[in-house]
């Protein structure tokens, strides 16, 4: 996905949003690093693994279909996505979310006008 088509997605998402995906398979051992969801989009989703359950046995496996918000989205072609079902997220996330900062984002980021611009640009040339 080239620049231009990764501002046009992302300036369709929001944080928060909910999407349902597919947990696809990883290629490490469960527990080392997170895990890549199919949302049916160009790109994929990632779930860090900050977010999942201390014990990998607990994380959705391979071909799990669930539902997932939009954690957070930047400029790298990439969706970051946190688990709704508490089953499949961590023990203590209510408690670990209140210590994180919080950044205010918006999926269009300003510093990135430029590319912005090339994605209508794009869009309307048909890409």
């Amino acid at each position: 996905m080239n620049p231009a088509e990764w501002a046009l997605l992302r300036s369709r998402l929001v944080l928060g949003q909910a999407l349902q995906g597919t947990v696809l398979p990883i290629p490490w051992p469960a527990g080392v690093t997170g895990i890549f969801v199919d949302l049916g989009l160009p790109v994929i989703g990632f779930v860090d693994v900050l977010l999942l359950p201390d014990d990998p046995d607990c994380w959705p496996t391979t071909g799990t279909v669930t539902d997932f918000e939009i954690w957070w989205i930047d400029e790298r072609p990439q969706i970051r996505l946190k688990p709704v079902d508490a089953a499949y997220l961590r023990d203590d996330y209510d408690a670990w979310a209140t210590k994180i900062p919080r950044r205010r984002v918006t999926p269009a980021l300003v510093s990135n006008l430029p590319l912005a611009e090339e994605a209508v640009r794009a869009w309307k040339s048909g890409w």
